[in-house]
């Protein structure tokens, strides 16, 4: 196709057998020119191109959190529609159970994303956002809080799963996962620190300019991303995370919105 050679697959969500997707188009492809190139089968009652050069960002909810920090650790870097995906705990979620993951190409729906996810464990909710422009997909990327392990660590989890080296009791595992866990969320959020939720500001601020203006109300630790436009801000006290209520519906330099800074 256009002296591409291009792959073709039934899609995962397709219920009647009759929608495909295709990977390696030309970049620049078209609606129109997917639809002339693919009715040479037969009748095409609908297509799409996607912009390859757009990463999406997609959502895993695991029905037990300790499958989801198995994912990081197991799923971190695997192949997903031929690209490779990053994956971090989302710690905006109060049980641990929701993944963030980026790198996502365009194309791939909620149920693609579920089945690479489900073979760690149950999952109770998948979702990819729709990304326009090539700015789109990456959240999250600065200040980051993925959970890689050590080989140590990676063998002990192994042997639990497999039976190798333990009896593959998966309490076992939870309360492994469950100790990495908190011992994670002590470095991010130390004890006598201070937390405020910090939403509403334009996509593509850097994580500098957020410091910088939060920076206002005492010193920053750590700055957590959740979306594109909401992040964590965890300060070194309580009392400079209640100064920086202060900074409620101010806006930072360079944006056009003011932000809502919210005590947590």
């Amino acid at each position: 196709m256009g002296g591409h050679t291009i792959e073709v697959k039934m899609h995962s969500g397709t219920k009647d057998q009759t929608k495909i997707q295709i990977f390696g188009m030309p970049p620049g492809t078209e609606w129109q020119e997917v639809k002339d190139h693919f009715g040479q089968i037969g009748q095409v009652a609908f297509s799409e191109a996607y912009d390859p050069s757009v990463a999406l960002t997609g959502y895993i909810r695991y029905d037990d959190p300790a499958h989801a920090q198995l994912a990081v650790n197991m799923l971190n870097g695997t192949m997903l529609g031929g690209a490779p995906i990053s994956i971090e705990l989302d710690y905006a979620s109060r049980d641990m159970s929701k993944l963030i993951i980026q790198g996502i190409p365009a194309g791939i729906e909620w149920q693609e994303l579920k089945d690479h996810f489900k073979s760690i464990g149950s999952v109770a909710y998948s979702d990819v956002l729709a990304g326009k422009g090539s700015g789109k997909g990456k959240t999250g990327k600065k200040g980051g809080m993925g959970t890689n392990l050590n080989p140590e660590m990676m063998q002990v989890l192994s042997g639990l799963m497999q039976g190798n080296g333990g009896d593959g009791n998966m309490t076992e595992v939870a309360n492994l996962v469950q100790a990495i866990a908190l011992n994670q969320m002590q470095q991010f959020y130390p004890a006598g620190s201070g937390r405020v939720t910090v939403r509403g500001f334009d996509f593509g601020t850097t994580e500098q300019q957020l410091r910088t203006h939060m920076g206002l109300a005492g010193k920053v630790l750590n700055v957590i991303w959740t979306t594109q436009g909401s992040a964590d801000v965890v300060y070194e006290s309580r009392a400079a995370a209640e100064m920086a209520l202060s900074l409620d519906k101010s806006t930072l330099w360079g944006n056009t919105r003011f932000v809502d800074v919210i005590l947590k």
